[in-house]
């Protein structure tokens, strides 16, 4: 069923294995812990909303699909009547529908997805994170962003790959820019279901989901 508790549930499971994603980060392990802790907690929606659009437009869904069960996310909100015509409504539409016009007209291929995902874990540009871990992710992010670079001129030709990397770039930039408003949405969720699952999340998932 398309309830609250349902996303909270996969959510933590998504959690749980983007922690592990990182930890197999090799810059993660040069990381002191209060800026690891800082890195997963400030990346975890916008790493979410690019697996989640990629593995979707797989399928050219028109809207975010959890692939553990096929679960739609926009359907808590076309389903309840409190959300009908609300503000609500519409930033979902924005969050899991208009987001994957892009994902669906670039289609990543896999190796493309799994070095945008590299770049996006090696995010540096939020508060929090001490000189030393932002110049190392700085530097992670410059070389997987040079690797895919390499990558699509070798596939496209150069002029056609600067095009396509430019292209797949702005995907990132589109999953950052939404992350802010997925956060505010599970706030939303939380706030309106009393005795959810949300309520049961441990609370470092719970920094992740709704601070960041």
């Amino acid at each position: 069923m398309h309830t609250t508790d349902n996303l909270f549930t996969l959510l933590k499971m998504d959690f749980v294995t983007f922690v592990e994603l990182f930890k197999m980060q090799p810059v993660f392990v040069l990381l002191e812990l209060d800026d690891q802790i800082r890195l997963v907690n400030s990346l975890a929606v916008s790493l979410l909303g690019l697996c989640e659009r990629y593995h979707s437009s797989r399928w050219k869904a028109e809207t975010v699909l959890k692939l553990s069960n096929g679960f739609c996310p926009i359907f808590i909100f076309y389903k309840n009547e409190e959300f009908f015509g609300s503000a609500e409504l519409r930033k979902a539409n924005l969050v899991y529908c208009r987001t994957m016009r892009s994902f669906n007209r670039v289609q990543p291929t896999i190796e493309e997805y799994l070095l945008l995902r590299a770049i996006a874990m090696s995010h540096s540009a939020f508060d929090g994170l001490s000189a030393p871990a932002r110049r190392l992710l700085q530097n992670e992010a410059e070389h997987y962003a040079d690797a895919l670079l390499r990558f699509v001129q070798a596939q496209h030709g150069d002029a056609a790959g600067a095009k396509r990397y430019a292209e797949l770039l702005e995907l990132i930039e589109g999953v950052f820019y939404v992350a802010d408003n997925q956060r505010k949405l599970h706030s939303i969720l939380k706030a309106k279901t009393i005795g959810g699952g949300e309520a049961k999340m441990p609370k470092p998932f719970s920094e992740m989901c709704f601070k960041g």
